[in-house]
């Protein structure tokens, strides 16, 4: 009898952790692109109230993709406490943690805020769309990956010894 194969017990897990990871990764980066989009909206719509005041930096983004990035915090006209993310023109090397800067926020999304001062462009839609995408089409294949390693293995058809002959016929020859 054929000894049976051991099953990856490791490789396995890690797969399917690894494919969680990129899920919920995936819906995180969606959820973003969708919030990111909204406060772009409020910001361009023309009949929204927008209001400029002073802010503080509170940390600089960083990275491939937060390079052009400030978390900022400001006071609403309201008086309520407000930390979001604006973006920059170019690079955020210019600024640091603690510099006062003014921003615009919208009155009805106090977290769709921009620079006052050469603001950065606002986040593509589409752009983080695709990240999602990629990020949702890796969960995938590691997921085939994963259940192709798990799943009992098929016997090929070819793979089939050849029959002997039945008895009392003569075996053919091959033509």
């Amino acid at each position: 009898m054929a000894k049976k194969r051991p099953w990856n017990r490791v490789g396995t897990v890690a797969s399917v952790l690894f494919m969680a990871m990129a899920v919920f990764g995936g819906i995180a980066v969606f959820k973003g692109a969708v919030a990111e989009s909204e406060r772009a909206a409020a910001l361009a719509d023309p009949g929204t109230a927008l209001h400029q005041v002073p802010s503080t930096v509170t940390k600089l983004g960083s990275g491939k993709y937060g390079g052009n990035e400030l978390h900022v915090s400001f006071e609403t006209v309201e008086g309520t406490r407000v930390t979001t993310r604006v973006r920059t023109l170019q690079s955020n090397r210019g600024y640091s943690k603690g510099q006062q800067l003014d921003v615009v926020y919208a009155e009805q999304m106090p977290k769709a805020a921009r620079l006052a001062v050469n603001p950065g462009p606002a986040a593509s839609f589409g752009g983080t769309m695709a990240l999602a995408v990629f990020v949702w089409m890796t969960a995938a294949v590691v997921a085939w990956r994963a259940l192709r390693d798990i799943w009992p293995k098929a016997k090929k058809p070819g793979s089939k010894k050849p029959r002997a002959p039945r008895r009392g016929r003569k075996a053919r020859s091959g033509r």
